[in-house]
């Protein structure tokens, strides 16, 4: 509390800092306290809040680890399900609402099913509202006095509900996969925290400056005030240590209890020695610090060992043994012996007492406003209505319900809560006679593996890490496959299965154009994986891109495509957003030709009346049934315009670009239907679980200049 009376005094009655040619007095900003620990650093702000002096902790800290971020997870998952009642109770404990236990015990169902309705309506307008609107909802005037009352709770909220409306913006989310994703994130243990990420409640105007003195490193402040300088650093009794007995020797570890004697007095003795130059280093950093003023905080005590302010000030005594006492512990001898030892040496140093506590509520000085309050008017109101037409599109928003944005990343989209996919994505025609023996086994090494878009996630992430050619049994293929699905919230025991699945897989040859060509097969070097892209946008509408199809009917989706596709309610200028999987050369051929290439895990197959797999294997993902599967799901569309951004990509980097020589086509890998290694003669019919095309080039062309403002040369609709 003495070095928060200090600061209060400093700020009352501040003295002139000389700043160029002009002096001007001292502000909060302009203060610094150095601390070694960050228990520390909590104590000092709590007395300057005591105090009404605000502060601000300059830290590496993550703001995703902090009690902020759970905050907004419980608003997050209650939007994502307002009708759960278990999310509602948490919402209503956390910092955001702040009821009581007493009051969430004794509240009626109706007080709850208002809550649930207004968190309804906040979830419908969130295409509108983003993540900001249904926070500053949730938050009224009442919860906004009391969090701005509660250190760097309000700032840090702030900050993780900015980071969290950037990633949702960027990719679409709706509220469910942005829980979802603000989840992942938080159980996330990062070691070099982006600088964007780390706490930032401490960039507030007017506010005391405390940090340790690492952190201090390569910064200066017009008044620095070292508090804990001079306390022993001490050690823990007891402890091993990490000592060298010969100079030049190799490092030994420290057993022995006793300090006393043998080898643990000689190791408490170089430890000793190398705390004290730590401390001599630590202090050469702290006291190298301030521009104008430095306070140095000092008391007498007894234990005086490793304090790097005593051979400073006291250079004439000799060095104490660690095990002696220091001979002056009262203070009126103390500041004696400081006061002879000033003018002696004639120091520029003076001894100040703390002054008296200050009234309570400080706040910093105010400016004369700029204007007078009559002089302020509200602005002209906007003549004519906001242009909605203009905004950022993907693939997912042009195909799903806008109430309903999921991520758009090129990954499958669902909701891992959900149940498993119907019956109905299994063949439906009733058989008239007996069914030929299929070559294929009913239950793959997909089957057991979960679904849905959390396992889908990390299906991604384990492909643009893994590499391709690892064996089931890989070492680092095992580690990663066990850390994505541990960051999923899946078990890490499904890593060898997942891992053999992969393999099966990645051995399984494309067919087609491709031939014989696997995943495998690509090399690293030459594989692009989460290309992402920003197209430009004169004027989508879906009847343009339908009559690029009816236009080029030839391929596996032509007219007949063209019908569902003009029914989608297209109808967009700005920008088309996006990510591709992987993006390869033909390997061998001389720069291309190009592909696409699409990861889904989309579970087909059987179930029985309990949910159970009865069957998911190569024999469910046969040409019929992933044509059904496209179709429905609209991944046409998404395979062209992943190719039209492909096309313009090559234009932009190729000198000598020519689409009917470098683009390629679409190869969409239904992992759970890929049979693993096949002979050349299987090759002639289409390979399970695999969808691979090069559509009409002159349909590719049509849609870009459907999408409009595409790059010069290769714009229009026929070929040169």
């Amino acid at each position: 509390m003495q070095i928060a009376i200090t600061v209060a005094g400093l700020l009352s009655d501040p003295p002139p800092l000389r700043e160029a040619t002009r002096d001007r007095p001292l502000e909060a900003a302009d203060i610094c306290l150095l601390v070694n620990t960050h228990s520390q650093a909590e104590d000092l702000r709590l007395a300057l809040r005591q105090l009404g002096i605000p502060s601000r902790l300059v830290s590496q800290s993550d703001v995703f680890a902090t009690p902020a971020a759970a905050a907004l997870q419980r608003l997050l998952d209650a939007l994502a399900e307002p009708a759960d009642a278990n999310r509602l109770r948490l919402l209503a404990a956390s910092p955001l609402l702040g009821w009581s236990a007493a009051t969430i015990a004794t509240a009626s169902p109706q007080r709850w099913s208002a809550l649930a309705v207004r968190l309804q309506q906040l979830a419908r307008d969130w295409p509108h509202l983003g993540l900001l609107g249904p926070l500053a909802a949730v938050l009224g005037a009442e919860q906004l006095a009391r969090l701005s009352s509660g250190g760097r709770f309000l700032a840090d909220l702030g900050q993780v509900a900015e980071l969290t409306q950037q990633r949702l913006h960027r990719q679409r989310l709706g509220p469910q996969a942005v829980a979802r994703w603000l989840r992942r994130r938080r159980s996330q243990r990062v070691d070099a925290v982006p600088d964007a990420e780390q706490t930032h409640s401490d960039k507030v105007r007017q506010a005391v400056a405390v940090m340790t003195v690492h952190r201090s490193k390569g910064l200066e402040f017009p008044l620095v005030i070292c508090p804990y300088l001079w306390q022993d650093a001490g050690q823990g009794r007891g402890e091993g240590r990490r000592w060298h007995p010969e100079p030049g020797g190799p490092p030994q570890l420290d057993l022995h209890r006793n300090r006393q004697w043998g080898p643990g007095w000689r190791a408490d003795r170089q430890a000793r020695r190398e705390l004290e130059a730590e401390r001599e280093r630590l202090a050469y950093v702290a006291l190298s610090r301030a521009m104008h003023r430095l306070i140095l905080a000092w008391a007498p005590v007894k234990d005086r060992h490793c304090n790097p302010l005593q051979p400073w000030l006291f250079a004439d005594d000799p060095v104490l043994d660690p095990e002696d006492s220091w001979p002056e512990t009262d203070p009126t001898v103390w500041r004696e012996r400081l006061d002879a030892e000033i003018r002696r040496r004639q120091l520029p140093v003076r001894l100040v007492e703390p002054p008296p506590p200050p009234p309570p509520g400080w706040r910093p000085p105010m400016g004369e406003p700029a204007l007078p309050p009559e002089a302020l008017t509200p602005g002209p109101r906007p003549s004519g209505p906001l242009d909605r037409g203009w905004a950022r599109g993907s693939y997912t928003s042009w195909t799903h319900d806008r109430q309903a944005l999921a991520q758009e990343e090129g990954r499958d989209i669902g909701d891992p809560d959900a149940p498993p996919d119907p019956p109905a994505l299994a063949p439906t025609h009733t058989p008239t006679g007996p069914a030929a023996p299929s070559p294929w086994p009913e239950r793959g090494l997909w089957a057991d593996l979960p679904a849905g878009s959390g396992f889908g996630d990390c299906l991604h992430r384990l492909l643009e890490r893994l590499d391709f050619r690892a064996a089931p049994t890989d070492p680092r293929g095992l580690a990663l496959a066990a850390h994505e699905l541990r960051r999923a919230g899946l078990p890490d025991t499904l890593a060898e299965p997942l891992l053999a699945a992969l393999c099966q897989m990645l051995a399984t040859p494309f067919g087609g154009p491709l031939g014989g060509l696997r995943p495998a097969d690509l090399p690293s070097r030459g594989r692009l994986h989460e290309l992402r892209f920003d197209l430009s946008l004169q004027q989508a509408r879906a009847r343009d891109l339908a009559a690029a199809f009816r236009l080029h009917p030839d391929g596996l989706f032509g007219a007949d495509y063209a019908d569902a596709l003009a029914a989608l309610p297209v109808g967009q200028r700005g920008f088309l957003t996006g990510s591709m999987d992987l993006v390869f050369p033909t390997p061998g051929a001389d720069a291309g030709p190009w592909w696409v290439l699409d990861w889904k895990s989309n579970r087909l197959g059987r179930r029985d009346e309990r949910g159970q797999v009865l069957s998911c294997g190569p024999g469910d993902y046969g040409p019929e049934a992933l044509r059904q599967l496209m179709a429905s799901q609209h991944y046409p569309l998404q395979a062209h315009l992943y190719l039209v951004a492909l096309h313009r990509y090559l234009a932009w980097r190729l000198p000598d670009y020519d689409p009917r020589r470098h683009l390629g086509g679409y190869v969409y890998v239904f992992v759970r239907g890929t049979p693993g290694a096949l002979p050349a003669d299987r090759l002639e019919a289409p390979v399970p679980g695999m969808v691979i095309e090069r559509p009409p080039l002159g349909r590719l062309l049509a849609l870009d200049q459907a999408l409009g403002t595409a790059p010069p040369g290769w714009r229009a609709g026929t070929l040169p």
